[in-house]
């Protein structure tokens, strides 16, 4: 898996080429333009979003706000959470820049991966990946909340 530096919440870690060959073929090539919602926070999960060529935003919102999770970039895999674990989608992914997407239904992903055990350990290797994404955007946003004690 190729990582990349954290600095920059753009950046991000990719999808291995093995686990990235295993489930696009599985797909349907399909274009987004600019402005399309492909799934948003909440709603039931329907599948993977392979991202090919483009950009889309992931957020979080509350309240009619909302706030950048992160930007993604091709050959990141976009709703993998939603789709383990059978759960409404946590972000909103919107097209920021027009897109191609291999879309992945939940069933052909399951089926895929419970075929294919030693993908598992790519995708267990991914989400760790986020999770110290999500502990850096954590830190960063302590570190700009901390109040110096007289």
């Amino acid at each position: 898996m190729k990582s990349k530096s954290l600095n920059n919440r753009d950046e991000i870690a990719t999808l291995p080429e093995g686990l990235w060959q295993g489930l696009y073929r599985l797909g349907k090539l399909q274009k987004a333009s600019t402005g399309t919602v492909l799934f948003r926070e909440g709603e039931p999960v329907r599948g993977l979003f392979l991202l090919a060529d483009g950009a889309v935003r992931l957020s979080l919102g509350k309240n009619h706000k909302s706030i950048t999770y992160r930007v993604a970039r091709p050959q990141y895999i976009l709703g993998l959470p939603a789709t383990l674990l059978q759960n409404p989608y946590s972000l909103t992914a919107e097209v920021l820049e027009d897109a191609q997407f291999y879309f992945v239904g939940r069933e052909e992903a399951m089926q895929y991966l419970g075929k294919h055990a030693d993908m598992c350990m790519h995708v267990l290797e991914f989400l760790s990946h986020e999770m110290v994404w999500i502990r850096h955007i954590h830190a960063a946003q302590l570190e700009n909340a901390r109040v110096p004690v007289s």
